[in-house]
């Protein structure tokens, strides 16, 4: 009966510990590691959360700390995603500051000018197509 009662408990700590997890809401100014990022300094800043069509909400994200390559620094400074897809892609929320300096507001801007779309992918996977298409390459393997 001890065994029973200490296994339920040990079941329950484990599921409440995943729904607090779970539980984390992402909110502007966070920032995030991210599952499958290509290096391990990669970091996700939460720009901003806005409505969107058909009752979703669009999260516009910068990205740094991924690997240099070609011409790219590595960062992004605009990707807007559908919320539900980003939360799927992030993994850890840190306790740093985001890193000074990204220039978000202009992606963001040209982003709202041309009505544009959001990412409905992983975070990994829209990288590595934001890569192939603008540097024709995918990033190189994590040397982190």
């Amino acid at each position: 009966m001890r065994f029973a009662l200490l296994g339920f408990m040990m079941a329950f700590a484990a599921i409440f510990q995943g729904s607090a997890m779970a539980q984390t809401r992402i909110s502007e100014g966070q920032v995030w590691t991210f599952k499958d990022a290509p290096a391990t300094t990669a970091r996700v800043v939460i720009q901003k959360i806005e409505p969107w069509a058909e009752g979703r909400e669009a999260v516009h994200i910068s990205i740094y700390g991924l690997p240099k390559f070609a011409e790219f620094t590595g960062e992004i400074s605009h990707m807007p995603f559908d919320r539900k897809a980003l939360e799927a892609s992030l993994d850890r929320l840190t306790s740093e500051k985001p890193r000074a300096g990204l220039d978000f507001s202009g992606g963001y801007q040209e982003w709202k000018s041309a009505s544009g779309g959001i990412f409905t992918l992983s975070i990994s996977d829209a990288v590595k197509t934001v890569m192939v298409t603008m540097f024709g390459a995918h990033p190189p393997p994590n040397r982190t």
